[in-house]
């Protein structure tokens, strides 16, 4: 039905200028129904015809025009036609199958290396949130990580890096035995700054979360408590792709076990009250999350202090 409204159409427009009849064009195969759907669809006008006979004037015929919208749809058959055209001249045409289509090709093959080349297909990961948990005498970290890349993820190894460590000293004196304790990562007595590393064999799929706890403790031959301020950055896939952490500041406990205690006061109470207070003026200026304890702590000292 398209096709024989558009033939329809492109006869009334080739030959509009001497006049074309109803009667005209049912004898060359446009029926009524033809006529009729393409009136119906605004392109056509059927007008009565005044015809002079001999006999006198009669009414006897009706004259077909395009309307407006007729005849743009006349200007659209022509740009289809006149681009159908062109594309069967330029597929024919032996300079273009045999020099710019392989060409063609080649740029697009270059450019889907190119997309791959830079990772648009890759993993990326990005830390969620740590979370510092103390509940017994060491903090955890609780890091949940997300893979917002369209490939999966292949951690290969964590990493703490140790910015500066300070010694708190108790304000008494203890009979103190070193115990063993399981820890994700010993803190060794290194001069700061230091990196340690954590073996990690873990996958996250792409648009996956995924979440491991870091155990962070040290050994001590002497009771005595620190803060360490660190971060934590993450290593993943082969080309050693890493994300990382914002500055912490975590108060780790002595490992070891009292058997009993006293307070020699004095000298000693004093000494110690001004090296924690010296300790605890560098720690407020250092820019870091505080973990809750060491929050606690500090303001500990700092009422001790005005007693």
């Amino acid at each position: 039905m398209d096709k024989d409204i558009a033939k329809l159409v492109r006869y009334i427009n080739s030959n509009y200028k001497k006049g074309v009849k109803k009667k005209e064009l049912i004898r060359l195969g446009f029926d009524n129904k033809l006529l009729n759907e393409t009136k119906r669809l605004g392109f056509i006008e059927i007008w009565p015809l005044v015809e002079t006979r001999p006999k006198g004037k009669v009414i006897d015929a009706n004259e077909v025009k395009l309307t407006q919208e007729g005849f743009k749809f006349v200007s659209s058959l022509k740009k289809d036609s006149a681009q159908q055209n062109t594309s069967q001249k330029l597929w024919s045409n032996p300079w273009f199958k045999y020099f710019w289509i392989p060409l063609i090709v080649a740029i697009l093959g270059g450019l889907v290396v190119i997309i791959l080349s830079n990772n648009i297909f890759d993993s990326k990961l990005k830390i969620v949130s740590i979370d510092i948990i103390e509940k017994g005498k060491f903090p955890t970290l609780d890091i949940k990580i997300r893979n917002n890349g369209n490939h999966v993820a292949f951690i290969k190894y964590a990493e703490i890096e140790v910015l500066n460590m300070w010694e708190l000293k108790p304000y008494i004196v203890a009979d103190y035995e070193p115990a063993s304790w399981n820890y994700d990562l010993i803190l060794p007595d290194k001069k700061t700054p230091y990196k340690e590393r954590i073996e990690i064999s873990q996958s996250i799929p792409y648009k996956g979360v995924d979440r491991f706890n870091i155990t962070l403790g040290f050994n001590s031959t002497s009771f005595e408590h620190r803060v360490y301020h660190i971060r934590f950055r993450l290593f993943y896939d082969e080309d050693d792709k890493l994300i990382e952490s914002g500055e912490m500041l975590l108060f780790i406990q002595s490992s070891g076990e009292l058997h009993g205690t006293y307070s020699p006061g004095g000298e000693f109470l004093k000494e110690r009250q001004l090296h924690n207070n010296r300790v605890i003026v560098e720690i407020e200026q250092t820019k870091a999350i505080k973990s809750k304890s060491l929050i606690k702590i500090i303001s500990e000292i700092k009422t001790s202090l005005q007693e």
